[in-house]
């Protein structure tokens, strides 16, 4: 426990010390522990490789939503590098693919663009539930795409969104602006990762190419790999059957 209590006041001693403009948020970071339900976790490293600069852009005029969720969450984010870190509330822009964070005093913040490359969203009530989790890949663009299931075959989404101007409205006196969701779906299998036409069965059976036991799961399951779930359900069991053998 006196450990503990000593890598936290050493943490908090070493953000004291340093000339970023975001010192205020120290109370906003913390080191991951056990109480994440994940293991394997080192401390926080280089904040001011992270701590970026206020929010800017205000998305009042625009209509829609152009972030993962509308609420704030807690989230273990890991750099490229590999230190991996604890922030109690971000969000995760599709838009701009940046990752916004408040700090105690509710000012909004960014962090540094291109530090971030994987993002565990988790339960602010039960931290050992994992609500989703993201990643950055060369072959994606380098955005945060959305893994859908752990194990060997992994079905990836993309949100991209796009900036529309609407038409004029005679009852506003004004045109305004809508944020315009695409999403984009790719199959990660032995770290291969190929995008799907579309998220239908026979776009999946091309790349997957099913065995005998995996046509039979499908039929027995009467899963027709037509939304994310039956995919999802598919890669579940598939990569069960990869564990045993």
């Amino acid at each position: 426990m006196k450990m503990k209590n000593s890598v936290k006041l050493l943490f908090v001693f070493i953000i004291a010390l340093s000339c970023h403009p975001a010192e205020a948020q120290t109370s906003n970071i913390d080191v991951v522990g056990g109480g994440t339900g994940l293991t394997d976790y080192a401390g926080f490293h280089e904040p001011k490789g992270i701590l970026a600069k206020k929010k800017e852009m205000a998305y009042e005029d625009v209509d829609g939503n152009s972030f993962w969720s509308e609420g704030w969450h807690p989230a273990i984010l890991e750099q490229f590098k590999g230190g991996k870190f604890r922030l109690r509330k971000i969000k995760l822009n599709f838009y701009t693919n940046d990752i916004h964070f408040l700090n105690n005093k509710n000012e909004e913040y960014l962090l540094t663009s291109g530090v971030i490359q994987k993002i565990v969203f988790i339960d602010e009530k039960d931290t050992s539930k994992v609500l989703a989790r993201f990643e950055k890949f060369k072959e994606t663009h380098d955005v945060f795409v959305e893994v859908m299931n752990s194990g060997e075959t992994q079905l990836l989404k993309s949100t991209h969104i796009t900036l529309r101007k609407m038409e004029y409205n005679q009852f506003r006196n004004e045109s305004r602006f809508r944020f315009i969701p695409n999403e984009k779906y790719f199959i990660r299998h032995q770290n291969v990762i190929t995008k799907l036409s579309s998220l239908s069965k026979s776009a999946v059976l091309e790349v997957m190419k099913p065995n005998t036991r995996q046509e039979e799961w499908l039929k027995t399951n009467k899963n027709k790999l037509r939304n994310e779930k039956e995919v999802v359900a598919f890669f579940t069991f598939c990569n069960s059957i990869e564990s045993k053998e």
